[in-house]
């Protein structure tokens, strides 16, 4: 039996994922399950993503409303963790340059990220299944404020970004490569951001529609740029040296190693 355009994108998904999982926890075994240091927020990610594809192949083949429910909400968030990685990266990096200022803004900026992941879920759920006009009307604006608060964190991040460029040389061996992956998925990032937008905001369009938009255009707009960015910071988590506490030294640190 050959299965449908989307399920043959959610499998292609999962096996992606499946394997962007090791990998990401191959990475936070070498460096450490620390928040800080963003690569367990690929690991988050890669769950996520696996589960959420799972339910979506499911419902097709069970024809389950519910699992088409809760894999449209998983879908939703899936640029948050991203952008939560992409702040701990950046922070790595400043903290390294000693901007103190710009530490503190990206340590505030992981606020408004899980807001929108909220509110991009908790809207987004309700857009699907059997919603009122009412629910489906409160629902899209929930989504809609989630993804413009989402598009300010990610204009502060590519902000920072750019201001971390200015003090390049100042890096310790081996810390460029983390800015420089940053700046190489911003483009990347953007495409899939813009993306969603286009999902909660052109109500009309049918192919970025959410129950029934273009599975070409999810395939080519959505799914490489994501898959792109997950791989470049898996391989900042590969190329970065370790970064090691001096034991009795407060927040100083150190480099050890490759």
């Amino acid at each position: 039996m050959t299965l449908p355009s989307s399920s043959r994108l959610a499998t292609a998904e999962l096996i992606f994922y499946v394997l962007a999982l090791a990998l990401s926890i191959a990475v936070n075994v070498r460096h450490g399950f620390r928040l800080q240091l963003g690569w367990f927020f690929l690991v988050l990610l890669s769950m996520v993503r696996v589960v959420g594809n799972s339910m979506e192949i499911a419902a097709k083949s069970k024809n389950s409303i519910n699992l088409f429910v809760g894999a449209a909400v998983l879908n939703s968030v899936g640029l948050s963790p991203l952008l939560l990685a992409m702040t701990a990266m950046l922070k790595r990096v400043n903290k390294d340059l000693l901007h103190g200022h710009l530490e503190r803004i990206l340590y505030w900026v992981r606020i408004p990220i899980l807001v929108a992941l909220i509110l991009t879920a908790y809207g987004g759920s309700r857009l699907y299944g059997e919603a009122s006009p009412s629910d489906y009307k409160g629902g899209e604006g929930i989504a809609r404020a989630g993804i413009i608060i989402m598009f300010v964190a990610f204009g502060l991040l590519v902000l920072i970004t750019v201001l971390s460029f200015s003090h390049l040389r100042q890096l310790r061996s081996g810390e460029s490569v983390m800015l420089y992956v940053v700046a190489i998925s911003i483009p990347f990032i953007l495409v899939r951001l813009t993306y969603s937008a286009l999902m909660y905001f052109d109500t009309n369009s049918k192919t970025f529609n959410l129950k029934g938009g273009n599975i070409r255009a999810r395939a080519f707009r959505a799914v490489p740029e994501e898959w792109i960015t997950v791989m470049l910071y898996i391989s900042a988590g590969i190329l970065a040296p370790k970064l090691v506490s001096k034991s009795g030294e407060g927040d100083k640190s150190e480099l050890v190693g490759p």
